[in-house]
């Protein structure tokens, strides 16, 4: 039997975050694909890039955010 915990937990964002000084590699943009997967790589790589976080916020304004239902997503409402 299978109850929904819904409205038990609050969302969570997640934040990854690279300091501006750093080189930005591609293998860094793949980790964060894997965390991100509806922002494509190319995009993570312009927002690191970005000189301002005013420059971050536009770009993703353009992303659409998943919302997860959690345990329940894929299985059957209990009765």
């Amino acid at each position: 039997k299978v109850i929904s915990a819904k409205g038990l937990f609050p969302r969570v964002t997640t934040w990854l975050g690279v300091p501006r000084e750093r080189v930005f590699r591609r293998y860094m943009a793949e980790f964060v694909s894997l965390f991100a997967p509806h922002w494509p790589i190319e995009l993570i790589e312009q927002a690191a890039a970005a000189a301002s976080q005013d420059e971050v916020d536009r770009l993703a304004a353009a992303v659409d955010l998943p919302l997860r239902n959690g345990c329940t997503e894929g299985l059957p409402q209990a009765a």
